[in-house]
C-alpha cells in the first residue's frame, strides 16, 4: 500500500514535469498551468506526512534548471507555498471546490509575487504583464480537472 502511494505521488510529479516542459505553440504559451504546483498542492493536502516542504524544495530546484531562471527562485516561492498550504492543510481539506479554488488562488498569488520578487531582486528583465496573470488564472481553470485526474490516481493507489 505503501509503495503504491509513493509510486503515484512521483508519477504524478513526473507526468507534472513533463506537461511543464512540453513544447507549446508561442500564442498558447502564455496559459500554461503551473502544474507542477498544482500537483505539489493536491499531495501536500492528501497526504502532508508523506510530501513536505522538503518535497517541494526539490522540485522548486528542479523547476529552477528547467526553466533555466535564478537557481532557488522556484524554491523559495514552492518552499513558502508548500509552508503555507502545510499549516491550513486541515482546513483546505474540508472546503467546497469553489472554496478550494478561492484558496488555490490566494496561494498561487503569493507563490507567482514571490517569483516576480526574486526577479527584480536578481535584476533579471522579465516582462510580468498579462502573461503572468494568465498562467495563474489558467492553474486554477484546470484545478477541477487536474484534482479529478488526481484523485483517480490517489483512489487506485489505495
Amino acid at each position: 500500500m505503501r509503495r503504491r502511494t509513493l509510486a503515484a505521488i512521483a508519477v504524478s510529479t513526473f507526468f507534472s514535469f513533463a506537461l511543464t516542459i512540453a513544447p507549446l505553440p508561442e500564442w498558447l504559451s502564455s496559459y500554461r498551468p503551473d502544474f507542477v504546483v498544482l500537483t505539489i498542492f493536491f499531495w501536500l493536502v492528501s497526504v502532508p506526512n508523506w510530501v513536505g516542504v522538503g518535497v517541494a524544495w526539490a522540485c522548486g530546484m528542479l523547476l529552477d534548471t528547467l526553466h533555466g531562471s535564478l537557481l532557488g527562485q522556484h524554491a523559495l516561492a514552492l518552499t513558502v507555498f508548500s509552508f503555507i498550504t502545510l499549516k491550513f492543510h486541515l482546513r483546505i481539506r474540508v472546503f467546497t471546490i469553489w472554496q478550494e479554488l478561492i484558496a488555490l488562488l490566494l496561494l498561487l498569488s503569493v507563490y507567482h509575487f514571490l517569483l516576480f520578487w526574486s526577479d527584480g531582486i536578481g535584476n533579471q528583465n522579465v516582462n510580468y504583464g498579462w502573461s503572468h496573470a494568465a498562467q495563474l488564472f489558467a492553474s486554477v481553470a484546470i484545478w477541477p480537472v487536474w484534482v479529478t485526474i488526481l484523485n483517480t490516481l490517489a483512489r487506485r493507489s489505495r
